[in-house]
């Protein structure tokens, strides 16, 4: 396995393990995605989060408490304040929950571009690899095609320089 080999391979690695972290993030963002659309749109099946639950069972206590000192626990006003009380605290949680749901959308937002990113480097790092080491290939056949010219130039050169010798040794041609 070539050098341009092993280092593209260590990229191809870095890029799969940064999909395999990246990965939850994403499918967490994109499966909120629906609901928050339902959230905005309407058809959100909510359910009062147990926070929700729980402040409407102590604000109801507290409520029905504070009317009941009051001599008005069995009132018309109790059932319209429970019901007002009810309002606030789910309308409140709905609020949060369309919150919470934007977050994780913006999570997976967030990674779907860290894992775009993570593609475009891995393209562009692996693809300098190999032009470097196509042109590290063509220096080589360059310079190996320069020693070849040089050498064959040298031996075209060695009758003349023979004959240079033969005549300063005295030597006469003809």
């Amino acid at each position: 396995m070539s050098s341009a080999d092993r280092a593209t391979a260590l990229q191809r690695e870095m890029y799969e393990k940064g999909l395999e972290l990246g990965q939850p993030f994403y499918d967490v963002g994109l499966g909120a995605l629906p609901d928050l659309e339902k959230a905005i749109r309407g058809g959100y099946d909510y359910k009062p989060s147990p926070i929700a639950e729980y402040s409407l069972q102590t604000g109801g206590r507290a409520l029905m408490r504070s009317l009941g000192a009051r001599g008005l626990a069995g009132s018309g006003l109790a059932p319209y304040k429970l019901g007002e009380l009810t309002s606030q605290i789910y309308a409140s949680d709905y609020d949060k929950q369309i919150a919470r749901l934007a977050g994780l959308v913006d999570i997976g937002r967030g990674q779907a571009s860290n894992l775009q990113n993570l593609g475009q480097q891995y393209g562009t790092s692996a693809g300098n690899i190999y032009i470097n080491a196509g042109q590290d290939q063509a220096s080589a056949a360059l310079a190996a095609g320069r020693g070849q010219a040089s050498l064959y130039q040298g031996l075209g050169q060695i009758p003349m320089s023979l004959a240079s010798l033969y005549i300063q040794g005295g030597g006469t041609f003809g």
